[in-house]
């Protein structure tokens, strides 16, 4: 993109609640050239820099990531003297699918995002569950041998088996995850 000149990259913002999928985790970028500082996105499943176009007055190298996957960009220009422009992560660049972002979108202060409605027509992206309420129905974790006391004086646990749910305890049907907003 850069007809061989050098780029320096400096990450400077890390999308959260992406802990058990952290290959879909957005990482921003600030891209410094030749032609002066923008905005990269990086996700480690796609192995490709997206490069976007930084607000006019982005303070550059800073910016805060939704969980949602929208990108905060502080700016500031003699009509707006603070704002915020919200970029949207592109997502997915495989054959067949084109890059979804377009150029930042300023706005004045700082406001909250309007809520959306969940695209009904399209399949509701997957969510990671929380271990305490992942099914682990079926498997069972066994110690092979009784811990040490902590202290010399005190009595070891005795040995036993583990189960992470009890034994009546109906297996967990999964249910379609729907985005919160």
């Amino acid at each position: 993109m850069n007809g061989g000149a050098p780029l320096v990259l400096t990450p400077f913002a890390i999308q959260p609640g992406q802990v058990l999928t952290p290959e879909r985790c957005a990482v921003a970028l600030r891209v410094d050239g030749p032609a002066g500082s923008w905005v990269g996105v990086w996700r480690p499943a796609e192995r490709q820099i997206h490069h976007l176009p930084a607000p006019e007055g982005w303070l550059a190298g800073t910016g805060l990531w939704t969980e949602d996957g929208v990108l905060h960009l502080p700016f500031a220009t003699a009509a707006v003297p603070c704002g915020v422009a919200r970029v949207a992560a592109p997502t997915g660049t495989g054959p067949g699918d084109p890059e979804r972002y377009g150029p930042a979108a300023p706005t004045a202060g700082h406001t909250p995002p309007e809520p959306q409605a969940p695209d009904p027509s399209g399949p509701a992206a997957p969510r990671p569950v929380p271990l305490q309420q992942a099914s682990l129905a079926g498997r069972l974790l066994r110690r092979s041998a009784p811990s040490a006391p902590a202290h010399p004086e005190e009595p070891a646990p005795p040995h036993a088996e583990h189960s992470p749910l009890p034994a009546e305890t109906p297996p967990a049907t999964p249910t379609p995850a729907v985005a919160a907003r």
